[in-house]
């Protein structure tokens, strides 16, 4: 006598490998299954225990699985630069200059690493527009930005207004 339904139906082979393949991806899925914050504690025991290569893993496996954010590439680049690899610690110390730019923690940690490098590489200098683009767009607020921009729009609709007028009373 069968007590589940399950053992009365006559299963075919690939029907059953389907199966177990089925549930051993969820039992994977849940046993490597650890939240975000777990993996930056573990990295950040890590980093104090001076372990440095198990705190590279774990910030590696945090980007890898949860993505990008400042804390993890700027303590990444801090792990690489205590262990010497002075050019992923730059590598990651820009991937968090993108996220954060305006970090004093970070610029100096960067140019520490910079000091570091055999090569010294000047970068290129930009052009003049590039320049003032970039100081516009990096050094004011978008909140500043949008006031600038109704501003230029009325400044623009009361000379649209001037010029229509100035042909209806045209001397």
């Amino acid at each position: 006598m069968n007590y589940l339904p399950i053992f009365s139906v006559n299963w075919t082979r690939n029907q059953i490998v389907t199966l177990l393949l089925f549930l051993m991806t969820i039992v994977n899925v849940n046993a490597n299954a650890s939240s975000p914050d777990e993996l930056y504690k573990q990295g950040n025991d890590q980093y104090l225990k001076q372990n440095y290569n198990q705190a590279i893993e774990k910030y590696e496996a945090l980007v890898k699985t949860h993505g990008a954010s400042f804390e993890v590439y700027f303590n990444l680049g801090n792990s690489y630069y205590k262990m010497g690899d002075f050019t992923k610690a730059i590598l990651n110390y820009e991937r968090a200059k993108k996220i954060k730019p305006f970090d004093d923690d970070l610029a100096m940690n960067l140019a520490l690493a910079n000091q570091n490098t055999v090569d010294k590489i000047e970068s290129t200098p930009k052009v003049f527009y590039q320049t003032w683009w970039n100081n516009y767009v990096m050094g004011s607020t978008v909140d500043y930005r949008s006031k600038l921009a109704l501003a230029a729009i009325w400044i623009a609709f009361v000379c649209a207004c001037l010029y229509l007028l100035s042909y209806k009373y045209a001397i």
